[in-house]
């Protein structure tokens, strides 16, 4: 099949699906791709993704078309698979790119009907592609993702934006205007899909205490799953702001873009922040740098310990597995409020 991406030709490409099904984070670092698959071929571009992403893509005003796959919801097992390809077909997709490295992708891409499928040569399901582009490790996942593209580019703008649409963003502001309305405003996002990757919440509650002591505004955001970390956190100092479960993802990102500062796990928040280009203290546990997934293009400060377990996997675990989440425990309140000036003062 590697010959027959030799004939692929920009005039003969008029509308590409990309398919990424896996987290919000990675939907979000997928943006750039999406955004210059338009621009070199100046074609309509949907996107397949899960419904979580969904969410958040409806107030971006560069995504046109958002299908869902709920693989683990209603679209789950063979039949789900089935009636996604149906829907998925009946677009005629010239073009397929697959960011996502699983075999379930690469075989949406095949029987969705597109006459062309580009993806990484790591991919689990590569052998279906008809060009396989090199997964270069020591990239970032917004470089590589834009590496799909290389076939037909020499110069690509690597850049990162999250393009909210203006008038939501009017709304959500006046909606939580009492909110912003003092300054600085430091974000916490403590959750994360992996409770190994969650710094623990005691130093979340405990930099919060530093930080509205010094008159500094604290709002914690994050999903329905997450509550419970932001109830520990109000509980000790009453004077935070919780909208964990309160907002949905689209308000989450109204407020990163006008919030001073983000302190967040390896998680979807960092992400949004870097496409919203809001500054971001990432704290980093079972995952490194080296995976290619730190804040991007932004002022950042990535926190870690040096550890012979780190990385214990590529995207965290439940549980750790020596049982001591020493990478997060010994990563200090302390530390993180000095960490926290510097890149304020920068």
């Amino acid at each position: 099949m590697e010959n027959k991406a030799k004939t692929i030709k920009v005039r003969d490409i008029r509308k590409i699906v990309i398919i990424q099904t896996a987290f919000i984070g990675d939907t979000i670092l997928t943006l750039s791709l999406l955004r210059e698959s338009k621009k070199i071929f100046s074609a309509s571009v949907d996107i397949v993704v899960v419904p979580a992403s969904a969410e958040l893509l409806q107030c971006n005003q560069e995504v046109d078309k958002v299908v869902i796959y709920d693989k683990r919801g209603k679209n789950a097992g063979w039949c789900g698979f089935w009636r996604t390809v149906k829907n998925l077909r009946s677009a005629s997709y010239d073009l397929a790119l697959v960011p996502h490295r699983s075999l379930r992708s690469a075989l949406l891409a095949v029987f969705c009907g597109a006459k062309y499928r580009v993806g990484f040569d790591k991919s689990a399901g590569a052998w279906l592609f008809h060009r396989r582009i090199k997964y270069r490790p020591e990239q970032h996942e917004v470089e590589r993702n834009l590496s799909l593209l290389m076939p037909w580019a020499d110069e690509i703008d690597d850049s990162l934006h999250f393009m909210i649409d203006t008038k939501y963003e009017a709304e959500t502001l006046v909606s939580f205007s009492d909110v912003l309305n003092l300054k600085p405003v430091v974000g916490f996002a403590p959750g994360s899909v992996w409770p190994t990757k969650r710094w623990p919440v005691e130093h979340f509650r405990d930099l919060a205490k530093q930080l509205v002591n010094e008159d500094t505004r604290v709002i914690l955001i994050g999903g329905k799953d997450d509550r419970t970390l932001g109830q520990v956190i109000k509980l000790a100092v009453p004077k935070v702001i919780n909208l964990i479960g309160i907002t949905d993802l689209c308000q989450a990102a109204v407020l990163i873009k006008h919030m001073d500062l983000l302190v967040t796990n390896d998680s979807a928040p960092l992400h949004l922040a870097s496409a919203l280009h809001t500054p971001v203290v990432a704290l980093f546990g079972p995952t490194v740098k080296e995976f290619g997934f730190t804040p991007y293009q932004i002022p950042h400060k990535v926190v870690e310990r040096s550890l012979s377990c780190r990385p214990c996997s590529r995207h965290g675990s439940y549980k750790c597995p020596i049982g001591t989440h020493e990478c997060l425990k010994e990563i200090l309140p302390q530390q993180v409020h000095k960490i926290l000036k510097e890149l304020q003062r920068d």
